[in-house]
């Protein structure tokens, strides 16, 4: 995944056309040199910059809600963990294992569908690990008796001290049993045994099951942005 960064349309001796014509153009080189997708994000209510990344073929991925919780006190966990949970961490599973939740958890997901399929499960996963700095401590498979039932992975901002949930994501069949708000839990009381300060997370807002489990996790809105992406074709 490449990130584009642009001069903003307005400013003095920026010509419009020629700024969509330079972003599509940097967009199809960077897709035909092997990057899957190249994405922008910008300010909900930058009106100019959104007119620009649409004239550049760029489509709208997602409306990302940043969410932050404090960590100055001590958490307590809401839900119970079942006795039938384990948890294993980075060191404790492959990445062909951590590759096979993330995919079943894509089915059915709500968080930015659109990229469902569009990269492959390594550049996923190292996508993932290059997002702030990587603590293998901090990502974890929850297994459920047997099966493993989804994923959470936690990294650390590389400025500051607080840190990150990358992702979680639960398999279809294991949705709807608190399991989410029980994974948050081990997140967060580990954040906070590490001396975050803060743990942070962004959530597609059309994602409504996880709002709601960042919200009853004491979670809150900190800024939004729009995610505008161009993909490679599936064809």
């Amino acid at each position: 995944m490449s990130m584009l960064f642009f001069s903003p349309p307005e400013a003095p001796g920026v010509d419009r056309v020629q700024l969509s014509r330079l972003i599509d153009r940097i967009c199809d080189e960077a897709i035909q040199g092997g990057t899957p997708l190249v994405q922008a994000l910008i300010e909900r209510d930058d009106a100019a910059r959104t007119e620009v990344l649409t004239e550049s073929g760029l489509i709208l991925l997602a409306d990302l809600i940043y969410m932050s919780r404090n960590l100055l006190e001590r958490p307590s966990a809401l839900d119970r963990p079942e006795d039938r949970l384990t948890w294993r961490n980075y060191k404790q599973f492959t990445e062909a294992e951590l590759a096979d939740v993330i995919s079943r958890s894509y089915v059915d997901s709500l968080d930015c569908p659109a990229l469902r399929g569009v990269r492959e499960m390594p550049d996923v996963i190292a996508g993932h690990k290059s997002s702030g700095m990587f603590r293998p401590e901090a990502w974890w498979i929850v297994d459920c008796d047997t099966a493993a039932a989804g994923c959470i992975l936690v990294n650390d901002s590389a400025n500051g001290m607080h840190s990150d949930i990358i992702y979680m994501g639960l398999a279809p069949e294991f949705r709807w049993r608190r399991l989410a708000a029980v994974m948050l839990d081990k997140v967060i009381s580990q954040a906070f045994e590490r001396q975050r300060h803060a743990i942070s997370v962004a959530v597609d807002r059309r994602n409504h099951p996880a709002l709601r489990a960042y919200q009853q996790r004491r979670f809150v809105e900190i800024r939004s942005r729009l995610a505008y992406v161009k993909l490679k074709s599936r064809s």
